[in-house]
């Protein structure tokens, strides 16, 4: 059975970043995967619903629908309340977002992420730590990346 993964639109004011593009719903897609995106995912960062169908991701209208059997979701700001509650139980839930809180006992506070790890753990099966969670994943792909563009450069003359 493929592995389903959910990618939700941000919500909070101000936020032009999605959690996918359409390189890598391709990605996902070829692994197998498939890939639900909720419509108007990619509007903050100029990239129409039309790309995510044309790369493999269903485009979904609403978040229920969205999350609706999702084993993993990906988001760049923690999830609402409204998608906290329409959550697989067992889902896996990757936080990339990193912020810095105040804290009276350090100087520059402590790094935490976006989700609600109190009110979201109980409801997963995982949830990637922040800090240490997506960190060296991120920089493991920016070096592949780089590499396949080198190569693909190259490989041009």
């Amino acid at each position: 059975m493929a592995v389903a993964i959910a990618v939700t639109r941000e919500r909070r004011d101000g936020e032009t970043r999605c959690a996918v593009t359409p390189e890598t719903v391709k990605k996902f897609v070829s692994m197998g995967a498939t890939v639900t995106v909720e419509a108007g995912t990619g509007t903050g960062s100029s990239i129409p619903d039309d790309d995510y169908v044309a790369a493999g991701a269903t485009v979904a209208k609403d978040t229920k629908a969205v999350l609706a059997g999702a084993d993993i979701v990906l988001k760049v700001r923690g999830p609402t309340a409204q998608e906290t509650s329409a959550l697989k139980p067992g889902a896996v839930v990757v936080d990339v977002g990193v912020n810095r809180v105040a804290e009276s006992n350090r100087t520059r506070g402590r790094l935490v992420g976006d989700v609600d790890f109190d009110a979201v753990s109980p409801l997963c099966e995982a949830i990637t730590p922040v800090p240490g969670g997506v960190g060296p994943m991120t920089v493991a792909m920016l070096m592949k990346n780089t590499l396949d563009a080198c190569e693909r450069a190259q490989a041009r003359g």
